[in-house]
């Protein structure tokens, strides 16, 4: 099913777009670098024939088999078009910014985590009460973030 849904998504989605968040997906990546100049060609292509519709159809088909090879790799390019920055510190004024309450804790290869309005101390407790931790308070990987969504953009701060 899923399949089915990213084919129809990438099929209404202009050929810029594509081009833009699959870019966007493998800069982070190390794969880039293997990637870099053929994304460059098809930004050209683009461009320089902006007003012929087959070189647009034909580039949009190679990127939806490009993505569909990364994906046959593991990868997930739903977050290409979303990206992660980490801010400096809030304090308690951020709610008025638009940011929420989140506690996230990493226990092993585990992560737990809880957003609500409460302060971050009860938010610390609910957490604890449901995943019946002990001694929250006593882990080094447990921390009290702000977050919001700012378009694509989540923005987490400390």
């Amino acid at each position: 099913m899923r399949k089915i849904i990213n084919t129809f998504k990438e099929e209404i989605a202009s050929t810029w777009t594509l081009l833009n968040d699959t870019t966007n997906f493998l800069m982070v990546l190390p794969i880039f670098a293997h990637h870099e100049r053929t994304l460059k060609h098809w930004r050209d292509q683009l461009t320089q024939f902006s007003r012929n519709e087959e070189i647009y159809r034909q580039v949009k088909r190679e990127i939806i088999n490009l993505r569909k090879h990364l994906r046959l790799e593991g990868y997930d390019l739903r977050m290409g078009s979303k990206d992660i920055k980490f801010l400096g510190f809030k304090s308690d004024d951020a709610v008025i910014y638009g940011y929420k309450r989140m506690v996230l804790l990493i226990i092993d290869t585990n992560v737990y985590y809880l957003t609500g309005q409460e302060n971050h101390l009860n938010l610390q407790s609910f957490l604890a009460h449901r995943y019946k931790i002990t001694n929250i308070s006593n882990y080094l990987d447990l921390h009290n973030l702000w977050y919001r969504w700012n378009h694509y953009i989540l923005e987490i701060c400390g």
